[in-house]
């Protein structure tokens, strides 16, 4: 393989990752989010309950 060519897929698989990247990170902010909520629905509920 040519070193153009493997240039060009390294920078597709680059490209790819930075997508999956993205995508897991925005991914992760929601799980945080969902966990917060979460977990403030616990505390409200322990409360309550004691």
């Amino acid at each position: 393989m040519n070193i153009a060519k493997e240039n060009q897929q390294l920078k597709k698989q680059i490209k790819a990752l930075e997508k999956e990247n993205r995508r897991l990170s925005e991914m992760n902010e929601f799980l945080e989010d969902a966990a917060a909520f979460f977990a403030a629905c616990r505390r409200k509920s322990g409360k309550s309950s004691g």
